[in-house]
């Protein structure tokens, strides 16, 4: 086994700027998830163990949320959005391929980040990987 992540999928209240709330699909995962996958975001980056044990709050958007949301801008990278009325900055886009860990994901947030408070629960796709 070459580690291990566990992510917690939860339904997220996403406010962007300029106001507008939108129900969306999202996750608190470690950084290790992105590793674990293989897969590579299609700009931009993800974000590593160091920002992590620093507690950054950094978020990757699906490729859906940056096409509907942001127009597919690749500007994207580097603004402020907020998730539960906390700020968060993207970091990255991952490719339209990657669904993990179920279809509808919108987000991938830094577990340590201390704002993942998700407004309720539900049942999670997946709660651990390993490889």
């Amino acid at each position: 086994m070459v580690g291990n992540a566990s992510p917690d999928a939860s339904s997220t209240r996403f406010k962007l700027n300029p106001p507008s709330r939108q129900q969306v699909q999202g996750a608190w995962v470690e950084a290790n998830l992105f590793a674990m996958t293989g897969v590579a975001p299609q700009f931009g980056r993800v974000f590593t163990a160091d920002e992590e044990n620093r507690h950054e709050p950094l978020v990757v958007l699906s490729h859906g949320l940056w096409m509907r949301r942001f127009a597919g801008a690749a500007d994207v990278v580097g603004k402020t959005i907020l998730i539960n009325g906390w700020s968060f900055q993207v970091i990255g886009v991952m490719p339209e391929s990657f669904q993990f860990p179920a279809r509808d994901q919108m987000f991938w947030a830094s577990k340590s980040s201390g704002r993942a408070i998700p407004l309720r629960y539900l049942p999670p796709a997946a709660r651990a990987i390993g490889r």
